[in-house]
């Protein structure tokens, strides 16, 4: 038992990729339309933002979408965020 505790352990320091960037993107969002968006509407694949929000309110994200982009492309630990596109 005491080898798959040390096999285990090796995993505990991962974190979740791109998260600091979906938070970011969730406070944006929020602050932006004076609602609440869950963490879930926020999915990040191939250096693209994916936001899951109705139409209306997608829309009004993606007027300021520049914005969102300069706050979200940020260097994070040595390693750059780099995204290009909101969708």
């Amino acid at each position: 038992m005491e080898h798959l505790n040390s096999f285990f352990n090796r995993f505990k320091h991962l974190a979740i990729p791109h998260k600091d960037a979906r938070e970011v993107c969730v406070l944006f969002c929020s602050n932006l339309l004076k609602r609440e968006i869950p963490l879930s509407a926020i999915r990040v694949k191939e250096g693209c933002i994916y936001i899951d929000i109705p139409p209306l309110l997608k829309g009004e994200v993606l007027l300021h979408k520049k914005d969102l982009l300069d706050q979200v492309n940020v260097k994070k630990g040595g390693k750059e965020m780099y995204f290009t596109d909101v969708r």
